[in-house]
């Protein structure tokens, strides 16, 4: 073999060798992708289930936060900050709190749990102060109720009242069988300025038990008021009751209450009012998510009167159609209308007189036919701009044997602007228009002009 053939002998065996350790190379090089790309699949599923878990968390957060949000009762009449923005909850990772071993957050916004226990506790409240002035008679005082206006001529008063400022408590904490909730809430409205009760109430699952809003009533479809009132017309009342509620389908629930009776009607010298019987109420609520709701009630009474031979015996009902829409994008309209026998106690404009039935004189008690309706519209200006409008009007069909000071008829109107330059403050001016008219045909007029500064907590 000559030496040039020896060398390409050795040259071929050499790149021989030299490929095998490049496909050797190639081969690692290939699983190293593979195990690479099975690695990224796996992070890539991993990813995947931490968004979908993280999605769920976040939807389940929104819907506690609803219903957190749906347990705790509207708070419309008075409020300056009933629709302004809640401050955020502090971030997870905040430093210097000195208490981070004792308190805690608790399960809903602003709040933390008592120290020891599962139960999350939110405290709220506001301090408002009111600036009133009304050129005409009126015996509700600060409150504004439409049947308190009075006839007299007026020569104008004004006041200045904190009594509005309220405190609040809402506690929520899980068990066995469901979510346990409370809530209390106080005025000052009280005797020589004391504390009065709004709102005290608990519940569990479907039951609610307490005092708080009617059932009967659409707090939802009411107009947000510097002064403490509604709409004639409107139903506006806080009874002691035990309700029952229950999801049809997805946007419509239905509702089942027993009310505390009100001894709302006008007896004799000789007769006395009997509060044998609750109220029975039931409504019916169909809601759209981002257009508005709708909401059918009914109310069933038994009224009693006892005389020295007997007891007489009337019934009471009632029918309400309420509703909240939204109108393009910065307002929406409220509107509700009703109509009944004997449901007097339920009505603003009506409520605080003996408006549902009457004893006459053969003995028998007869229910007061009334009707009424309102009508409103909410407008936001600006994030911290915004605006109310509002006319109600509610009447009693009265009877020959009524005094002729019985009122026969109610009407309000009125447009507010409300300011809330940060969470927790809200400044808000109002003018509103009130009339009553009597059976006798006299009526009442009153003009109010009410400035409010609130400052909440």
């Amino acid at each position: 073999m000559s030496l040039a053939a020896a060398a390409s002998t050795e040259d071929l065996a050499d790149l021989k060798s030299l490929l095998e350790v490049q496909n050797q190379k190639i081969e690692q090089q290939n699983q190293l992708i593979a195990t690479l790309a099975k690695r990224l699949e796996a992070l890539e599923q991993s990813d995947q289930e931490l968004r979908h878990q993280l999605q769920q968390a976040r939807e389940q957060a929104a819907t506690v936060q609803a219903e957190d949000a749906a347990e705790k009762p509207a708070s419309v009449e008075g409020n300056l900050l009933a629709a302004a923005e809640a401050p955020a909850p502090p971030p997870d990772d905040a430093t210097g709190n000195l208490l981070d071993d004792v308190v805690v957050r608790g399960d809903f916004p602003r709040s933390f749990k008592i120290p020891g226990t599962d139960i999350s506790l939110q405290v709220d409240g506001y301090v408002k102060f009111d600036f009133v002035y009304d050129d005409g008679v009126v015996l509700s005082g600060t409150r504004l109720f439409p049947d308190t206006i009075r006839n007299d001529d007026g020569d104008g008063v004004t006041r200045f009242s904190a009594e509005q400022s309220r405190v609040s408590l809402f506690a929520q904490a899980p068990s066995p069988i469901g979510r346990v909730s409370g809530f209390v809430e106080a005025d000052f409205f009280g005797a020589s300025r004391g504390a009065r009760l709004r709102h005290a109430y608990g519940r569990l699952g479907p039951v609610l038990a307490g005092q708080t809003w009617s059932t009967f009533m659409d707090p939802y479809a009411l107009p947000q008021t510097v002064a403490l009132t509604a709409p004639s017309g409107s139903i506006f009342k806080r009874p002691v009751q035990i309700r029952w509620t229950r999801p049809l389908r997805e946007t419509t629930q239905l509702a089942v209450a027993l009310e505390e009776p009100g001894g709302d009607f006008q007896v004799s010298d000789i007769a006395r009012r009997l509060s044998r019987w609750p109220d029975l109420v039931a409504t019916l609520r169909h809601s759209k998510q981002g257009l508005g709701h709708l909401q059918l009630g009914g109310v069933l009474r038994r009224l009693e009167a006892g005389t020295p031979d007997n007891t007489v015996v009337a019934t009471g009902w009632g029918l309400s159609l309420t509703g909240r829409v939204k109108a393009a994008e910065d307002g929406s309209f409220i509107a509700g209308a009703l109509f009944g026998n004997g449901i007097g106690s339920y009505i603003t404009g009506l409520a605080t007189s003996p408006s549902a039935a009457v004893l006459v004189d053969n003995g028998a008690l007869e229910t007061l036919e009334a009707f009424g309706g309102y009508l409103g519209y909410r407008h936001v200006l600006s994030r911290e701009l915004r605006t109310n409008l509002m006319v109600g009007y509610a009447e009693i069909d009265n009877l020959d044997v009524q005094p002729g000071s019985a009122v026969r008829s109610t009407t309000n109107a009125g447009v507010n602007l409300i300011w809330s330059p940060r969470p927790g403050m809200g400044v808000g001016a109002e003018f509103l228009y009130g009339e009553r008219q009597n059976k006798d045909g006299t009526e009442g007029i009153n003009h109010r002009f009410q400035l409010a500064i609130q400052f909440g907590f």
